[in-house]
């Protein structure tokens, strides 16, 4: 059982963030024994380095890639939002290590799990799975991965919705 204390409960949208990092163990491999993470606590990657468990960029990871889309969505089909994805996929570059994802679920009803396992297929040590405890809406959700995820003052961001299909070719590599 873990119990964050009122300190982690400040803004909803960072406890409903870090809520989910823990559900998904992405994150916590080894808790302190208490079961209470304080702001000041550290809890253990998989890689056993001790990362501040508050810190957005330690639990959702960081992306400096190039060029990063950045895909919002809410309660669509597994079909629409991976069509999305294998479109993005499809494109001249997209699979250079200098192009990086991030698919951010809006709190949909329905369990993201497979896409989240479908983009980390589509685009392996590149991509970025956010789901929000509650509805935020687009801009929010964008904002919130830009400044959260993306270290990289240089990089180039394009948004797309989740259930965007790119029908031209492109070039996903920037110059």
């Amino acid at each position: 059982r873990l119990h964050p204390t009122n300190e982690c409960k400040i803004s909803p949208v960072d406890y409903m963030l870090l809520a989910d990092r823990i559900g998904s163990a992405d994150v916590v491999r080894r808790l302190p024994s208490s079961g209470s993470l304080t702001p000041s606590q550290e809890a253990w990657t998989a890689q056993d380095q001790l990362v501040d468990i508050l810190n957005p960029k330690a639990y959702f990871g960081e992306r400096a890639e190039k060029m990063i889309f950045v895909c919002c969505g809410r309660n669509l089909s597994y079909g629409r939002a991976l069509r999305c994805l294998e479109s993005l996929n499809n494109q001249r570059g997209a699979n250079s290590s200098h192009v990086g994802v991030i698919v951010v679920d809006d709190a949909s009803a329905s369990d993201v799990g497979a896409l989240f396992k479908a983009s980390r297929c589509l685009f392996p040590g590149r991509v970025t799975n956010i789901h929000t405890g509650i509805h935020l809406g687009f801009l929010q959700n964008t904002n919130h991965a830009i400044k959260r995820v993306c270290t990289n003052p240089e990089s180039v961001i394009v948004t797309l919705d989740l259930d965007d299909f790119i029908f031209q070719q492109l070039e996903a590599e920037p110059s």
